[in-house]
């Protein structure tokens, strides 16, 4: 793999690298950790990760997180080490530190200017969609839960971009939306043929098993 100051994380491919580590060659920090070493970064990605599928496998790599149905993941390059933090909506505190780092973002202009926000669907630890977007966007899901619920109208207000699950009960799929201005962009739909191919799949494992 070349050298971490050199990844490219406008390329997938150099992004499902990153995300296939072992989380063990990544250093996690919390989110104020996180917010004291970004002025030192020239660039910060957040990775909106949803997962389209849920397993209870244990998570080697990021791409294994599944235990919710988003996460928001920061990653920097400091030092030719990879940090990461990251929120979702599985514990009140993982739902503190989602709100927590999009109010790290909503107050500091400057820290926006430098993100890469790359989107992405994720089926049994599998990239089926993915979506870049030059700039600070939020997963728009648990705003101001475990928080201060403030911050719902200061993002509204604010206008910035965010992705979002939608979902349809009637034929239990989900797609996937981004809204930037006012204009929604949907990058992933989920289809009931997709529902009815991985049951026949899931029945085939349990009989080769």
């Amino acid at each position: 793999m070349k050298k971490k100051e050199s990844l490219n994380f406008e390329n997938i491919s150099d992004v499902k690298k990153v995300l296939k580590l072992k989380i063990e060659k990544l250093k996690y920090l919390s989110p104020n950790e996180f917010e004291g070493i970004i002025d030192q970064v020239k660039q910060i990605i957040t990775i909106h990760l949803y997962p389209f599928s849920h397993r209870k496998i244990k998570e080697k790599c990021l791409l294994d997180l599944q235990r919710w149905s988003y996460h928001q993941i920061y990653l920097i390059v400091y030092n030719n080490q990879i940090y990461w933090t990251f929120g979702h909506g599985d514990s009140s505190q993982s739902r503190n530190n989602h709100n927590k780092l999009i109010d790290i973002f909503l107050k500091d202009e400057k820290a926006r200017k430098k993100v890469l926000t790359v989107i992405l669907v994720v089926r049994n630890s599998e990239i089926l969609s993915y979506y870049f977007y030059q700039g600070f966007a939020y997963s728009n899901h648990d705003i101001g839960s475990n928080w201060n619920s403030n911050i719902y109208n200061l993002l509204k207000s604010s206008n910035l971009p965010f992705s979002q699950v939608r979902s349809n009960s009637l034929l239990s799929t989900k797609s996937l939306i981004f809204i930037d201005k006012g204009k929604e962009n949907e990058l992933y739909k989920q289809t009931e043929e997709d529902l009815s191919t991985r049951k026949i799949y899931a029945q085939l494992n349990k009989r080769e098993v």
